[in-house]
């Protein structure tokens, strides 16, 4: 820190008079202020004395340093003198420039820190987001002028400040609600009387405002009404109307106007918290912007409808202890939203982008992933999820789940309870595994276990319950599925029984749901050697299809199984005689299958055919499996020869 002692701030009483000392500031003078209201909260949080009725003359001074990047401003002589005085004692360029030269300039300066200052109102005179794409951008803005005269003086003394800790306001409907130090009324004097130097507030909310259970954070400047014509295409709320606030369940005094909200960063991550240039209702409603009649530095806002995310404050956390300036800090938030999110994760800064926190301790300043706070209720870092269980999270919901539902459809019968209640199983681990602060979370390996085996289990039952009705009657499998479906491919095979090449691998779609599937193998000797609803697997047969055997002696029948994927798979296999019962044939044989990654592994049955009941034919069996949701047969004929005794 810099040893010499700066003048502490002068306060003007006129915009004229503000403007011409800032015009003629250099860092040798005393800083000016413009008297307000905005500068009343700024004395009361920012003063060194930390004693009521504090005057401007217990402000520090402010220490000029080099930031990098330019400062731009646009919007009048007012706002070119408060951006003057933000360049000058930041060591960087001011360019003044216009509504129509702004995107240019903004293109022209890349991926640069780029300081925007300018009123609200001329930032939504733009008539759309300014500097859409640009990574480091900063809106240094606000509704009037002595709030952007304050926050510019906020910026600039910042580094004479003492350190403070994080705090976090979480809705309880939320993630991350059980660990968060404000959650209702009674908590929010926690982040208004105590200053935090990174305050989340994650809820529900809307352009104007930000909701908990029992109170309301709300944007507006004042309480006046609106008068005169109503705004064309603006969303002007009740209270601007005479009709009071839209949270009719809440008493006046549970209304917090945001400036009363004590953070230094405040990342505000609820649906339209910021909207420079695209706001849908009026600007004195705004809640970003009052933050930052407040005591805000900074507000990393989200643009539009947001996605609720636990994670992204951990993210924002990381990058302001890593010594990130505030610009690559709501860049990298960006790049990390556009990856889990798309739109409803990207953010927007108002602020200066090039300012930073270097003095961040890990130990007492990280409590946003520290499980302790001094006065909070201790926040612990998000549970990890092994990476193999995100895999078999998303293989049960993508595949295996789906793949089973689609049986009925191939005249399968599956419990339909013990479906919706697999679906409604795999719903619960998906927010498990994504929202980093569910109570679950540590658990959720040994769920994804347990449906896991749930799933397998039933695979067996379920090929039970095929191989009974097979071999009770003339069971084909997919019942009228055919007949329903239409050819889409067919490709010329040989036939991996008799190898002649006019064989055929062909795909029929259904009809009226197209993401049901048959593969068919099909030979004009052999006939089908093949039926399946997944394309490759997930494991591949191999058997023969014609067997000759005596009657009265033991028949051994092999289908050889190859998991050639990277996972392992689980399910069933069987052995029936179609029509065995009729044919006096033996019952059916139906076992587990776990099989690892590139394993082979033999079902072998062996039969013996009661001579004295058994008529000497052909009888066709089939080898059948159901190996994560996917069912295939594999027929084959058994060429049953008299006795060799006679």
């Amino acid at each position: 820190m810099n040893d010499r002692v700066f003048l502490s701030p002068t306060v003007h009483t006129s915009t004229q008079a503000y403007v011409r000392a800032a015009e003629r500031w250099n860092p040798a003078e005393s800083f000016p202020l413009l008297e307000g209201p905005v500068l009343e909260r700024t004395i009361a949080k920012f003063s060194l004395a930390q004693v009521e009725d504090a005057s401007a003359a217990a402000l520090p001074g402010v220490a000029p340093c080099h930031l990098p990047g330019v400062v731009l401003s646009f919007g009048g002589e007012e706002v070119a003198a408060v951006a003057g005085l933000l360049a000058r004692a930041t060591g960087r360029a001011h360019r003044v420039t216009t509504q129509t030269e702004i995107a240019a300039e903004l293109d022209r300066l890349g991926d640069e820190f780029v300081a925007l200052v300018a009123l609200a109102e001329d930032l939504e005179a733009l008539g759309d987001l300014p500097g859409d794409g640009h990574p480091r951008l900063g809106l240094v803005t606000t509704r009037e002028l002595d709030a952007l005269a304050a926050l510019v003086y906020r910026t600039l003394a910042l580094p004479s400040l003492p350190g403070t800790q994080d705090r976090r306001l979480v809705h309880p409907a939320l993630p991350g609600s059980q660990d968060a130090d404000v959650v209702s009324f009674e908590d929010l004097s926690l982040i208004t009387a105590k200053r935090s130097e990174l305050l989340v507030l994650r809820s529900h909310g809307r352009e104007c405002s930000l909701n908990l259970p029992d109170a309301i954070i709300c944007g507006r400047s004042s309480n006046e009404l609106s008068t005169g014509a109503l705004p064309v295409n603006t969303r002007v709320p009740a209270c601007m109307l005479g009709g009071g606030c839209y949270r009719h369940d809440l008493e006046p005094e549970d209304r917090i106007p945001a400036h009363a909200i004590s953070g230094t960063v405040v990342y505000a991550q609820s649906c339209h918290s910021a909207s420079p240039g695209v706001s849908g209702m009026p600007l004195s409603t705004n809640l970003s912007l009052g933050l930052l009649e407040g005591t805000a530095v900074a507000v990393i806002g989200s643009l539009g409808r947001h996605r609720v995310d636990a994670k992204a404050e951990h993210i924002l956390t990381e990058a302001l202890n890593d010594g990130l300036r505030l610009g690559d800090v709501a860049k990298r938030l960006n790049e990390y939203g556009q990856g889990v999110g798309g739109e409803m994760s990207k953010v927007i800064l108002l602020g200066d982008p090039a300012i930073s926190f270097p003095n961040r301790s890990a130990s007492s300043l990280r409590a946003v992933v520290s499980p302790k706070h001094v006065d909070g209720r201790g926040t612990p870092a998000p549970t990890a999820i092994d990476a193999t269980t995100m895999v078999e999270v998303n293989h049960l919901s993508t595949q295996v789940l789906p793949a089973l539902q689609r049986l009925r459809w191939m005249d399968i019968e599956v419990d339909q309870a013990a479906l919706i209640q697999w679906d409604d199983a795999a719903i619960h681990l998906a927010r498990v595994c994504l929202q980093p602060f569910h109570d679950d979370a540590p658990m959720a390996g040994e769920l994804t276990s347990v449906l896991s085996d749930d799933v397998a289990s039933a695979q067996i039952n379920i090929l039970k319950g095929i191989v009974e009705n097979a071999h009770a009657t003339w069971w084909r499998p997919g019942g009228p599925l055919l007949s329903e479906c239409q050819p889409v491919a067919s490709t010329a095979v040989p036939c991996p029984h008799c190898g002649r090449n006019s064989a055929r691998s062909s795909i029929y779609r259904h009809r009226t749901r197209e993401d049901l599937l048959v593969h068919l193998g099909i030979c004009p000797r052999c006939g089908t050697w093949r039926w399946s609803s997944a394309a490759g697997g997930p494991v591949r047969h191999t058997t023969p299809m014609d067997i000759q055997a005596r009657v009265g002696e033991a028949i051994s029948l092999t289908a050889a199984l190859h998991n050639d994927s990277n996972r392992t798979v689980r399910g069933a296999a069987a052995f029936v005689f179609v029509n065995g019962a009729y044919e006096h044939l033996p019952a059916p044989t139906v076992q587990a299958v776990t099989l690892a990654p590139g394993v082979s592994e033999p079902m072998t049955v062996t039969v013996r055919p009661d001579r004295r009941r058994v008529s000497v034919d052909l009888h066709e069996g089939m080898f059948l499996t159901l190996i994560d949701g996917a069912f295939s047969a594999y027929p084959l004929v058994v060429d049953l020869r008299p006795s060799r005794t006679g």
